[in-house]
């Protein structure tokens, strides 16, 4: 069994679909590791906006419990342009499997995003010059990796290129500019270190751990795993295209921007739910029966609806963000419980994490990759109903859209 540590829910997600395109059996576990039959169980810790002491604390205690389920190889996956604790994170995991050092490679040249003379850039651009500048949560002020993940005491750090000898260091970022120069790190790594960073390079390393990590027997059982009993009902992924679909979305970037609007331009409804609070602030008053019934009504009568903050205008702390993303997976599993959607699309980590958590769903089998880290969800502790979750910097793949256009009348 392969392990992996996510500091969110997409992260974990992402590297599960990797492992079912790889032909392993995957599921997704929200907060402790069980034991399961599955080649890949992947753990949301989420901790990526949890304090340095905590996190690591959470990631340590979870790779314990991984180790003790039976995975024999654990990676750790961290934010592609390392948001959140990310050096508190590895270096706890690390200290936990006993590892003489972390392997470092967050880049994902797959999608334009690399690390060259110790600077990140995406699509050629300096990272504190893209749309990550404005993060919310984790603004991303500099491209210099050691800048990004500061700096932890007793805890050194050194960038490698893919020819440089590995330094004798405890966390060694290393570079990549190229799937080439994945693969190259790949075949460098070795058991005693721990193996850290973005879904390219969990993917190049399956090429050395598949033979060995396997799971011969039954197939993975949801009631053992903590799931409801039953089949998974069929959905999109097994041929049949939904009656109805809910778009449900937190994240602020300008590309979910734009598809929104793109929906709406194809006759899709769309409830935002910010028109629906007094004063503009998640704490203040707010009737959201109001935008419940508007996407119920949606739902029954158009077939699709897309439910959303909308835009809250000038600088959003983080409480507050956490706080709007709250108020949304209240409301939409809402909607879900009262229009029963045949499937339904998360947009933005946050977002998944929050409506699932609503939901009650701990453990979870992923059911397809629909693109690269857009992947299917199914089960909890009512219908298994299947969710489609990505990061909010992800794009949607032109399949999804055509699905919303046939089902929403666009």
């Amino acid at each position: 069994m392969i392990g992996v540590l996510a500091d969110d829910l997409t992260g974990a997600a992402e590297l599960a679909g990797i492992a079912v395109r790889r032909g392993l059996e995957a599921v997704l576990v929200r907060g402790t590791a069980r034991r399961c039959a599955a080649g890949a169980v992947c753990v949301d810790t989420d901790t990526r906006s949890r304090s340095p002491d905590d996190a690591a604390a959470c990631v340590a205690a979870a790779a314990r419990a991984l180790r003790q389920a039976g995975a024999i190889r654990i990676y750790k996956k961290v934010d592609s342009v390392l948001r959140g604790p990310v050096l508190a994170e590895v270096e706890a995991v690390r200290r936990e499997l006993g590892a003489s050092r972390v392997l470092l490679l967050p880049a994902n040249p797959s999608r334009q995003r690399v690390i060259r003379g110790g600077h990140y850039f995406v699509a050629g651009t300096p990272l504190h010059e893209t749309e990550f500048a404005r993060d919310p949560g984790h603004p991303r002020r500099s491209s210099d990796v050691r800048d990004l993940l500061g700096r932890l005491p007793g805890v050194r750090v050194a960038v490698a290129g893919v020819s440089d000898p590995l330094p004798a260091a405890q966390v060694v970022v290393a570079e990549a500019t190229s799937p080439a120069d994945v693969k190259d790190w790949a075949a460098r790594w070795r058991p005693e270190i721990l193996a850290a960073g973005g879904a390219d390079f969990f993917e190049a390393l399956l090429d050395r751990w598949d033979s060995e990590t396997r799971v011969g027997g039954p197939a993975w059982n949801p009631t053992r795993a903590g799931q409801a009993s039953g089949s998974l009902r069929p959905g999109h992924s097994a041929g049949l295209a939904p009656r109805r679909l809910l778009w449900v979305s937190g994240t602020a970037s300008p590309a979910a921007a734009a598809w929104i609007h793109r929906l709406a331009e194809n006759g899709i409804a769309v409830v935002r739910l910010l028109e629906f609070f007094s004063g503009g602030s998640p704490a203040g008053g707010v009737d959201t029966n109001r935008a419940i019934e508007q996407c119920t009504a949606g739902l029954e009568q158009r077939g699709a609806v897309v439910l959303c903050l909308g835009n809250p205008g000038g600088a959003v702390s983080l409480p507050e963000s956490s706080l709007w993303v709250m108020r949304l997976a209240e409301a939409a599993g809402e909607v879900m419980r009262r229009a029963k959607p045949d499937l339904v699309f998360a947009d933005g980590g946050a977002t998944a994490a929050r409506l699932l958590e609503r939901l009650g769903c701990e453990c979870l089998r992923v059911t397809r990759e629909w693109a690269p880290g857009v992947v299917e969800l199914a089960g909890g502790p009512e219908a298994n109903l299947p969710v489609v979750v990505k990061p909010g910097s992800y794009p949607w793949p032109e399949e999804v859209a055509r699905l919303w256009s046939m089902c929403g009348g666009g």
